[in-house]
């Protein structure tokens, strides 16, 4: 037989032969949007599920409605100080501002998981970049609060100092099942009416009560304020 012709009985074999890459591809794109989402929302960090987005026009449309999102920052190096630190976080916050925000305006993209975990090394009297971390964890909280996430934890790093995240002042809470946070050793201020009626899994970790806030504490943690609660963690507290 010519080689030829056998070569290029071969190529266009070779061409009507899925690979096992593009079966696959074939067998995801085969699932229902609602296994994908699932899926998109097992990722540990949110920007890994972004950047499915690049895949096609489907997975561009699946990445906005992921229920379950995780933000993980990155850890500065050992040597980066001032303001390569503060552009870091700026950048960080601004990312996942970025993300919620259109999901807070869009109907049938609400998030059922929120866990944004902030990490940076020691603070060497950078007062300014602690009270910036603050400052965004609260706006987190506000809205986590607001558009009814079912479990949110938030992770900030500890630091030399006295900084106050504020439970008080928000609104109510509507959908939130489990709350996670490690506050890295700032100072909390509690709600003096709020009641977690949907909450049965609250971890409170690494905090200051603020002065004259330890009855608050009681109130909180108490079958009026949590009816549902059923698994409460609260490790290292001051006061």
């Amino acid at each position: 037989m010519d080689s030829t012709a056998e070569d290029a009985r071969d190529a266009k074999r070779a061409r009507l032969t899925p690979s096992a890459g593009d079966v696959n591809t074939d067998r995801i794109s085969g699932l229902d949007d609602d296994v994908l989402l699932r899926v998109l929302g097992l990722a540990d960090d949110a920007r890994y599920a972004a950047r499915t987005a690049a895949l096609s026009r489907r997975w561009l449309r699946l990445w906005p409605r992921v229920p379950a999102l995780r933000f993980a920052s990155r850890l500065e190096s050992k040597d980066a100080r001032g303001a390569e630190r503060r552009a870091a976080l700026d950048q960080y916050v601004s990312y996942v501002n970025g993300v919620l925000a259109p999901r807070s305006a869009q109907s049938g993209c609400a998030i059922e998981t929120l866990s944004i975990s902030y990490t940076s090394g020691p603070a060497h009297n950078e007062e300014e970049l602690m009270q910036a971390s603050v400052d965004a964890a609260q706006g987190w909280i506000r809205y986590a609060f607001q558009h009814g996430v079912k479990s949110f934890i938030l992770d900030l790093p500890s630091n030399v100092f006295e900084r106050t995240v504020v439970l008080d002042e928000l609104p109510s809470i509507v959908r939130l099942e489990t709350m996670r946070l490690p506050l890295g050793g700032k100072i909390l201020r509690l709600p003096t009416t709020m009641k977690f009626a949907s909450v049965m899994d609250l971890s409170l970790e690494e905090i200051q009560i603020a002065e004259g806030d330890v009855h608050l504490l009681a109130c909180l943690v108490s079958p009026v304020s949590c009816p549902r609660l059923q698994k409460l963690r609260m490790i290292k507290f001051f006061s």
